[in-house]
């Protein structure tokens, strides 16, 4: 493939949210979204590696009936619940503006919730 902003071929593969997150967050690093210290980059990819390790097969699962399995369900259940216990105190999951884990969590716990 070739990199459209500097024409220069590359072959590497991302795959996985929080290397999507991390690749797209290192074009505009100050936009924040990764965080604004190196404590809040290692929370933003904590939240998005639990979410993604939690919710990513209930979330995109093809298996409709398997989805609807009680441990699945509680796991989601569980997730959701600290996402809002966390948040109870907070407006953002990592520190006081939104970052690539609010983004990442909310469309997996959506996903999930469609499916469960």
């Amino acid at each position: 493939a070739t990199n459209a902003f500097t024409g220069k071929s590359s072959s590497y593969t991302v795959r996985g949210w929080s290397n999507v997150a991390r690749a797209l967050c290192s074009v505009s690093p100050e936009s924040g979204l990764w965080g604004i210290s190196a404590d809040d980059a290692a929370n933003v990819e904590g939240w998005i590696e639990n979410a993604s390790s939690v919710l990513s097969y209930v979330a995109y699962a093809e298996d409709d009936a398997r989805v609807k399995e009680p441990h699945f369900l509680s796991e989601v259940d569980a997730f959701s619940s600290s996402v809002e216990s966390h948040l109870s105190s907070k407006k953002c999951l990592v520190g006081d503006l939104p970052t690539a884990a609010d983004v990442i969590v909310a469309i997996l716990l959506a996903s999930a919730a469609q499916r469960a």
